[in-house]
């Protein structure tokens, strides 16, 4: 702001200075609104780059925390992929497989749906060291809910 006016005082002294000929005073006041107007597009120009700044930063912060959305979920993803891939029976005998050692009967209560029975049975089997599961029961309760059991089992 200082810059800028004090060139204005200058081009004020000189075109007192130089009131005989209108020519100098035409070109004076050119270069006067030239002066002011740099100093204009100047003050515009320095508060623009904080508010792109501010925009690009919200804009990674968004994009950063997308990608972590997007990781967490693909994670999850491959977590219920792999517990999927357990094998499983209703009756004590898993086809293709030999059971080396039952570990322990796991069970899961109080699930929304048989889906998540049977995941979160294979979670505790999983827990519990098993790499299958025999005898497993999923049974649904008077009110919609759902319980699962079954031997977790090291496979061979």
């Amino acid at each position: 702001m200082k810059e800028w006016g004090c060139g204005l005082l200058v081009a004020v002294f000189v075109l007192l200075a130089c009131v005989a000929n209108p020519w100098v005073i035409v070109w004076l006041l050119a270069a006067l609104a030239v002066l002011v107007g740099a100093a204009f597009l100047s003050n515009l120009w320095d508060a623009r780059p904080s508010a792109v700044a501010k925009r690009f930063y919200t804009q990674m912060q968004a994009e950063k925390y997308d990608e972590e959305r997007k990781q967490q979920q693909l994670r999850e993803q491959k977590r219920i992929d792999r517990l999927m891939e357990m094998p499983t029976a209703g009756s004590p005998h898993l086809i293709g497989y030999r059971i080396l050692r039952q570990i322990r009967m796991v069970r899961v209560d109080d699930c929304d749906t048989d889906n998540e029975a049977d995941l979160r049975l294979r979670e505790e089997a999983e827990k519990a060291g098993a790499r299958g599961i025999i005898n497993m029961k999923i049974r649904p309760y008077p009110g919609g809910k759902f319980s699962a059991q079954g031997d977790a089992v090291v496979l061979e």
